[in-house]
């Protein structure tokens, strides 16, 4: 410890306190609404030791051992005393720390010496504990995380009193090392952590090339974080060992290991990275789990299209009869939520003709690749002859490909699916049983429902496969306690089976009404997730206010504010609050009445403030429920203090990412979700239609007058405008956080680009929608950009037959008129717009190169710059 000689007038006037400062991160932050917050990176801690004077605490501690800022001692001291005092869960080696002290004391000066001696009791130590956590059962980890606790909290038995100046210094470190450990429960795995602290440092330093550690040891923290059972540990373990070796740029591991390293990218959102080493790797390679795991990182990335490449090739290379499960389950969600039916189906006929080559497997008894964690292997060949082996598919993945088709109602693909898993030999009346429960379809009404939509789908002779299904229909209804609710509460079961996919919450609500429909909602209760609790008690706000019983949801949210988990958390949060913005805002839709409309407003701005008192952490959900509905009354004032805020807040995460040298910066994951990107999209999308896009008049109606009054008044309104455009909008949305649209977002994104004419940004949307995103354009959006694009002719022989008409006073016919026909009639003569279906390219983008080359050149070079920003080649 470091004490600094203090000899201004004010540390004279505190001659009995001496305060030592220690900085950690706040628990959390959030993105302010009205208020501007400042949020510092670091807050203060004091700690206060008294004594007579300045001098007497000074001159106790220095015969203690503590040394002044003037005073140049060697660190390593401190650290060994550390390690020595510091707190871990398993028994320390009190051999290897002394070998640690010898080999420092015989290291030379040089502080990169004595770093790899520390490093290596580092490693030795990490080693040991991965040994010993891979030996556990869970009851002990849990019997372990206890004790850890109990050290926390300060039930372990401590000296009650000091009664020597080694006591002294021995509860100074431990105090120290508490308040270390105050932010963070006690780790079960405290020299890994301290392993990944000291490689993290290095990684945001860039010191991988200054030989503080050896190359030797990078690669031996990579071994080791390889096996550490505990899936995030191993991924931070791996990326940031791997990052380091990488970084030195003249290492490059085997196939194998490199696997584990472009695995960690991925899954801390590295995605370019990952993808720039599968493909630099991919001819070399040349192994079809290579290629499965570059299909996996495509997915991962939202990269579709080259995903749909990379299928046809692996089906060339390896044939086409086969494909992983894990890859088709990930591709078949992704294709589905894009809505590229067409997609999903041809992997769907995929996932049936690999189950018809290797058969399926039931999941518990499933000996794959996924079973083993740890293998070891004699030479590159044996590893691609393990890691090419086929994986059956399981019941798992018919089950969850069932939902993914049931969620985007494609009841068709579901039921077939279901029907053959009905139909297999190897299936039986328990397994059955169990799919029933998983898909929920015993929430159904009655068997009848489920029997009427199935039948088509299992032959002629379906009998059978009926009588199989009705048997784990009532079995799976007497296992889930529904048989006893159904003549009392039939009518909140449901009457077909896209119903129960479409409402994963409400079905999962009931499920455990079934189970337990005397059981009373109990927010203490700890037994349940956090999750499970928040989702709970969302639903329980709900339903009060669904049935006008706002005094009540009133009085649960104030028990919830109330309720305490621990001394910094509270139960409550930004979900609970959303509920009470949606059900007003749906009021104030609803209401033709000025005086309740207002009412609700206040009543909103109530809950924001209620909430931001408690420095309660907004989210997503919460901020997208405010944009709705400031955009649903026109107030763009709140509504864009909102969406700045959020930019804002990037911007300076973006500024502020290269100096933070904490450990949490390497992983923090977006924000800003897809629901979220939807709302700010709808809000710019309004804002921009009360602003003159300069194009002019292109059309004259009867009610032109009261339109332009309406606009004006609108506009007078909006004092707060955007402080960002559509192109910043979409380049943030998907390259900085990787978001992926489906088909109708792309419809409401490419149609903002027409609407303010940025035209060459419509082009690189196109682009990146088809050739990133894999989605094509249907007739609907280009008949819309070809809307656009006539428009913007008829703007043009307006002008022109404008000069006309000032020139020789001879035009009697209304100008807009007279455009528009002209115009319409090159349309129809194929001089413009022209439909060419024949080409392979879509005939909206000829159509916009067209009219870009003829009276827009000058953006020619714009089109180059945005497919740069989009990282389109």
């Amino acid at each position: 410890m470091k004490i600094p000689r203090g000899s201004d007038a004010r540390l004279k006037i505190l001659l009995q306190v001496r305060f030592y400062r220690k900085k950690f991160r706040p628990a959390g932050s959030h993105i302010s609404l009205l208020k501007h917050r400042q949020n510092d990176t670091f807050q203060e801690r004091e700690y206060r030791l008294q004594g007579e004077s300045v001098e007497s605490v000074e001159r106790d501690l220095r015969r203690l051992g503590f040394k002044s800022l003037s005073e140049t001692g060697p660190a390593d001291d401190l650290f060994v005393h550390y390690l020595d005092t510091s707190s871990s869960p398993f028994k320390k080696s009190t051999a290897q720390l002394k070998s640690l002290k010898l080999a420092l004391m015989n290291a030379e000066s040089q502080g990169n010496d004595k770093m790899k001696a520390l490093f290596d009791f580092v490693l030795k130590e990490s080693e040991r504990e991965v040994k010993r956590i891979e030996n556990m059962g869970p009851e002990q980890i849990y019997r372990m995380q206890s004790q850890t606790q109990d050290i926390e909290s300060g039930t372990k038995n401590r000296p009650k009193s000091i009664t020597s100046e080694k006591d002294l210094e021995q509860a100074i470190f431990s105090d120290l090392q508490d308040a270390s450990d105050a932010d963070n429960s006690m780790s079960l795995l405290p020299n890994i952590e301290n392993m990944f602290r000291i490689l993290s440092d290095l990684n945001m330093r860039r010191l991988a090339s200054s030989d503080i550690i050896s190359v030797e040891q990078m690669v031996m923290a990579f071994e080791i974080a390889k096996l550490i059972p505990i899936s995030e540990f191993r991924q931070r373990g791996v990326l940031l060992s791997g990052h380091l070796l990488y970084s030195l740029g003249k290492v490059r591991m085997d196939p194998v290991n490199e696997s584990f390293y472009i695995e960690s990218l991925v899954f801390y959102g590295f995605y370019k990275k990952a993808l720039e080493l599968f493909n630099t790797n991919r001819e070399k390679v040349n192994q079809r789990w290579w290629y499965e795991m570059g299909m996996m990182v495509c997915l991962r990335a939202n990269q579709l299209a080259q995903f749909d490449k990379l299928l046809d090739c692996t089906f060339e290379k390896f044939g086409s009869d086969y494909c992983s499960p894990k890859v088709l389950r990930t591709a078949i969600r992704k294709k589905l939520y894009i809505r590229d039916f067409k997609g999903s189906k041809m992997l769907t006929k995929l996932f049936l003709r690999t189950v018809s080559t290797v058969g399926w497997t039931h999941s518990k008894s499933n000996t794959g690749r996924a079973a083993s964690r740890t293998v070891l292997f004699t030479d590159e060949k044996q590893a691609d002859d393990f890691l090419n082996g086929r994986e059956q598919p399981t019941e798992a993945d018919f089950i969850a490909i069932i939902q993914y088709h049931l969620f985007r109602n494609q009841k068709e693909e579901a039921l077939d699916l279901l029907a053959k898993l009905i139909l297999s030999s190897d299936v039986n009346h328990e397994l059955l049983t169990m799919v029933v429960i998983k898909l929920k379809l015993f929430l159904l009404k009655n068997f009848g429902a489920l029997k009427t939509e199935l039948q088509p789908y299992l032959g002629h002779d379906n009998s059978k496969g009926i009588e199989k299904m009705r048997i784990a229909f009532e079995g799976a209804t007497v296992q889930m306690n529904v048989r006893k609710i159904r003549k009392t509460y039939d009518n909140i079961l449901f009457d077909n089976i896209t119903a129960i996919a479409s409402q994963p919450r409400l079905a999962e609500q009931i499920q455990r009404f079934a189970l337990d429909p005397n059981q009373s909602p109990d927010p203490s209760r700890h037994d349940l997730s956090v999750r499970e609790s928040s989702i709970q008690m969302q639903n329980i706000l709900k339903s009060l206010l669904k049935n006008d019983m706002e005094a009540q949801a009133l009085e649960v949210l104030t028990n919830l504010e109330n309720l305490r988990l621990g001394s910094h958390t509270s139960e409550v949060n930004a979900h609970h609050y959303t509920v009470f913005i949606d059900h007003y805002s749906h009021k104030a839709q609803r209401s033709q009445n000025d005086k309740d409309i207002e009412k609700y407003r206040k009543q909103i701005a109530a809950i924001v403030e209620r909430m931001a008192s408690r420095n309660l952490q907004y989210n997503s959900t919460l901020l997208s429920s405010l944009l709705k509905h400031y955009r649903s009354v026109g107030d763009f004032d709140n509504c864009f203090n909102i969406v700045n805020s959020i930019f804002d807040h990037k911007l300076a995460k973006a500024e502020t990412s290269g100096q933070n040298t904490s450990l949490e910066s390497f992983f923090e994951r977006r924000q800003v979700t897809k629901p979220l990107y939807l709302q700010l999209w709808k809000s710019l999308d309004l804002y921009n239609s009360f602003f003159d896009n300069g194009l002019g008049i292109t059309e004259r109606r009867s009610n032109h007058g009261a339109w332009k009054r309406n606009l004006k008044r609108q506009r007078s309104k909006i004092n707060i405008h955007p402080a960002f455009d559509y192109r910043n909008l979409f380049k943030t949305m998907v390259r900085d956080d990787n978001v992926l649209p489906d088909a109708n977002f792309y419809e409401a994104i490419i149609k903002g680009f027409v609407r303010v004419r940025d035209w060459p940004y419509v082009l690189a949307t196109l682009k990146y929608m088809r050739e990133i995103s894999g989605l094509e354009v249907d007739k609907k959006l280009e008949r819309f950009i070809n809307g656009g694009l006539r428009l913007e002719y008829i703007a043009i022989e307006r002008e022109r037959l404008r000069e006309i008409v000032s020139a020789t006073h001879d035009f009697n016919t209304p100008l807009i008129n007279s455009a528009r026909r002209s115009v319409e009639n090159r349309i129809k003569s194929g001089q413009i717009l022209g439909d060419d279906s024949q080409n392979e390219d879509l005939g909206c983008v000829k159509n916009i190169l067209d009219f870009v080359n003829a009276h827009r050149p000058e953006t020619l070079v714009q089109v180059q710059e945005a497919l740069e920003e989009l990282e389109i080649r």
